[in-house]
Order: C-alpha cells, then structure tokens, then sequence
C-alpha cells in the first residue's frame, strides 16, 4: 500500500518498514526452501536501500560532540524547531527572531541574523577559511565539495560547523528563554571545544596548535 501525500512522515515510515519486513519474509522462505541460512541476505534485506546524501560527508568521522552531530544531522533535514517550524505544525507563536524583527526560518538563523553571522565568520576566520556564509543549502554544497579529502583542515572543518550549528543554536534558545549574555562568549566556547576535541586526536594537533598561535 503506497502512503497518501498527505500522511505524516511517521506513517509514511511506517508503511515502508511493512514493505521491508515483506522482503525480509522473502528472504527467510527462500533459505528455508535452500536449507541454507546466510546473515549477509537477510541484513541486506533489513537495511535500507536509500543512496546516500551528499552531506552524509558532514558526519562521517567528524568528531565533535554527539549532540552537536544529532543538532547538525537535524540542520541538514530541516528539522530544526525554528518559530516558522512550529508555525506550520499549529503553534501559536511568534515568528520573529529573538535578535530582530524578521521571520524565525532556518537560514535567517544561522546564516542572515547579525549576531549569529558575526558567530559564524569568527569561527571560520579563526580557522582559516576565508568564507562568507550564505544560505544554508549553498554552504551543504560548499562543505560537501571541500570535505571530501581526509585531511587535517576538513576535519577540523566539519568538526567546526557541528559546533557552530550546536552553540548557536543553544544561544537562540537561551536567548528567547531570557538568558542573555555575549554573542564573543558563544564564539569562545566553540573555539574551546574544537581545541579540546581536536587535540585529542593525534593527526590533528599540528593543525590545532597553529590555530593557537
């Protein structure tokens, strides 16, 4: 049974595991017809055939902070609770920003807000890579395009943006929950989180040292 266009994605997932667990069903009659089992069929029947995202790249061997990866995973499904977010699911809130008068949407967050710009210049600046942010789906492709090696600065790279998407993403939030403080504190505390993931990992501690010169 093929889901409604206008089911929810927990339905439309649901009707989808039926049509795996059909072919995992499948696959165990046929071994039982061979007489003979193999776990490598019925994982493959069990796993998800979906072809990979581009920004899967954005998570692969970053290593930043589990809850920064979950807040950055969320980012790149436009998932996160912006205010126009939750204006579409039937709150009655506000839309503004907490920093100014435009509409709460994911890429005036990160991207067109001033204090979270200033965040997200001086994190980039500090690391070295001379970009100037603009809407979110331009810089998945950015980022995708400049990670792709396995070298030192994209690692650091990726492990900057999970952290940068974390903290100001917190910094919205304590802002609108009324704790306010200074956008350079928020700045701060990414720097002092890549320098303390970073230098746990061997490989990277040449590339975090010059970034402390």
């Amino acid at each position: 049974m093929k889901a409604p266009s206008t089911a929810s994605w927990i339905s439309k997932g649901i009707l989808k595991a039926r049509q795996d667990v059909t072919e995992v069903q499948t696959r165990w009659d046929k071994s039982l017809i061979d007489n003979k089992f193999k776990v490598g069929d019925m994982y493959r029947g069990m796993m998800q055939q979906d072809p990979n995202v581009d920004w899967h790249i954005l998570l692969e061997g970053n290593i930043a902070r589990p809850r920064a990866l979950f807040c950055l995973w969320l980012e790149c499904h436009q998932r996160l609770a912006t205010k126009m977010h939750l204006k579409k699911f039937g709150v009655d809130i506000d839309i503004k920003c907490c920093f100014c008068q435009e509409e709460e949407t994911l890429d005036h967050l990160m991207f067109n807000c001033e204090p979270l710009k200033h965040i997200w210049k001086s994190v980039m600046q500090w690391i070295r890579v001379d970009r100037i942010p603009q809407q979110w789906q331009h810089e998945v492709v950015w980022i995708t395009k400049y990670c792709k090696g396995k070298g030192k600065k994209c690692g650091i790279i990726k492990l900057a943006i999970a952290e940068t998407v974390y903290y100001c993403w917190k910094y919205i939030n304590d802002t609108c929950f009324g704790q306010i403080y200074d956008r350079n504190i928020v700045v701060n505390n990414i720097k002092e989180t890549i320098i303390h993931r970073g230098w746990y990992i061997r490989k990277y501690r040449e590339y975090i040292a010059q970034l402390l010169m």
